[in-house]
């Protein structure tokens, strides 16, 4: 062991290129001098990752460590120098229109615009033959500002010189025949574009983050004059049909007619049955089912509970005197995975308030509810699935087992006469006794949910606000 120590070699050993992997992926910096342009490479070669040029001494870094050194970072500013370049094929055209707020696109290009964008009814060009409305497509400031930030979107700013200068040669840009104009660079367009139909700068760096991330962002509510935007439905979409309103109707007449017998019901059973136990069923049809835990504790509840009960009424402070409160729902998110199309826009997956974090507090019950207020009730979430058993441990079926039929769920045995006589006078019940849903999953998921995107100068931070329905999990 003493001698493998003292005699040097040159064959690093096994333990130690392990160690060195490991630690080159976390301390590790990327080599700027194997960028593309840097070396002259004609191929794009991924930086390799390794120690650093050397450690830091007293004594100070030598000749050749400082050269190294310097070598390094002037590879990295020529890296960081070089200006991104897009192929023209690849890159939109699009006229920025400032009196409308929207960029008109002329030429579209790529798959961005599958959930970019959207269809607007515009007055015809002056130039144009046509005297009816034409349907084009228009994107909003934000998507505007997100295509041009990474280079997919190449922007001018309609003026009224345009129409002035009919004799100036149009200039031809391959296959995109736009209006005289002036570019827009992104700084520019950063100037131009935020503050239009309430977008601050803070709304759109949440944008781009979660675009960046994959997801599918629009806004929640429509914006002025834009009739066009596509916004999922409502809960209450199907209220003006024809059949939603005879079926109510119908229903309506009917409990109508019932209550006299209802009535009577109630009044016999209170005179005839003055103690009813959990055991006795509805015998008869005078007296209530069951009892269960939900019904009991009701009866027993002094003080009205739940989030459907109005708070009391509160003078607001000086801030949000004109009804405008921070917190309210700007964007819906739709996951990467979800199928997202304009002319049927499903439900968000998420929706999120933005507001600025050095400004605004940490909302209190009454800004909650106004803000849950806005928000919709989503569903239960499904029964988590379990996964497959492990077919290395699990124990493999018998000769005879492999023959068997599977079991059909409509092979169980009918009930008997008793049984049937139990379920007809109330004393049994008829319907199979199901599994009782997990009521802590419902209750961390809340009826409704919303997340508060807080922006501290461009850091993102989110924080998921539910709505927990305990009225409905009474936990005895």
């Amino acid at each position: 062991m003493d001698d493998q120590l003292e005699l040097p070699t040159s064959i690093v050993s096994k333990d130690q290129q392990d160690e060195d992997g490991a630690s080159s992926g976390d301390e590790g910096m990327p080599d700027w001098t194997n960028i593309p342009g840097v070396r002259g490479l004609s191929r794009a070669i991924i930086p390799k990752r390794g120690e650093k040029e050397f450690e830091p001494a007293k004594g100070g870094a030598t000749a050749l460590q400082s050269h190294v050194l310097a070598k390094s970072q002037n590879a990295m500013f020529s890296a960081l120098k070089g200006s991104r370049g897009a192929g023209s094929k690849t890159i939109s055209y699009a006229v920025w229109y400032s009196t409308l707020g929207r960029a008109h696109v002329t030429v579209a290009r790529g798959t961005h615009f599958s959930t970019l964008g959207h269809s607007a009814l515009r007055e015809p060009e002056p130039n144009s033959d046509s005297t009816k409305p034409q349907k084009r497509l228009e994107l909003m400031p934000e998507e505007a500002l997100y295509l041009m930030e990474r280079g997919s979107l190449f922007c001018w700013k309609e003026n009224t010189t345009s129409a002035a200068m009919g004799d100036e040669p149009v200039p031809d840009f391959d296959d995109c025949n736009v209006s005289i104009g002036a570019p827009m660079s992104v700084q520019q367009a950063f100037t131009e574009m935020i503050g239009v139909d309430g977008l601050e700068i803070q709304h759109y760096l949440v944008y781009a983050y979660l675009k960046r991330l994959g997801y599918t962002v629009n806004r929640a509510s429509a914006p002025a004059k834009t009739p066009l935007y596509p916004l999922p439905p409502l809960n209450n979409a199907n209220a003006g049909t024809f059949l939603h309103k005879l079926r109510s109707s119908i229903g309506s007449i009917l409990r109508h007619l019932a209550w006299p017998i209802r009535r009577i019901q109630l009044t016999l059973g209170s005179f005839l049955f003055t103690y009813h136990g959990t055991s006795i069923g509805g015998m008869l049809g005078l007296m209530p089912r069951s009892f269960t835990n939900t019904s009991v504790f009701k009866s027993l509840r002094t003080m009205a509970s739940g989030h459907d009960i109005p708070l009391r009424q509160y003078r607001p402070d000086s801030s949000t005197s004109n009804g405008d409160t921070p917190f309210k729902v700007f964007w819906n998110v739709w996951k990467p995975s979800t199928p997202w199309r304009k002319l049927d826009v499903p439900k968000p997956d998420f929706e999120i308030a933005v507001v600025d974090a050095r400004k605004t507090p940490v909302p209190d019950i009454y800004q909650l509810t106004e803000m849950f207020a806005s928000a919709e009730p989503r569903p239960p979430p499904p029964p988590r699935k379990r996964g497959l058993p492990n077919t290395k441990t699990a124990p493999q079926p018998t000769q005879q087992q492999r023959h068997l039929p599977p079991k059909n769920a409509n092979d169980s045995k009918p009930p008997n006469l008793w049984n049937r006589i139990c379920q007809r006078i109330g004393l049994a019940s008829s319907a199979p006794t199901t599994q009782k849903p997990n009521p802590f999953v419902h209750l961390k998921a809340g009826r409704k949910s919303v997340i508060v995107a807080a922006v501290d100068g461009s850091m993102i931070s989110l924080v998921r606000f539910g709505e927990g329905d305990f009225t409905s999990w009474p936990m005895v």
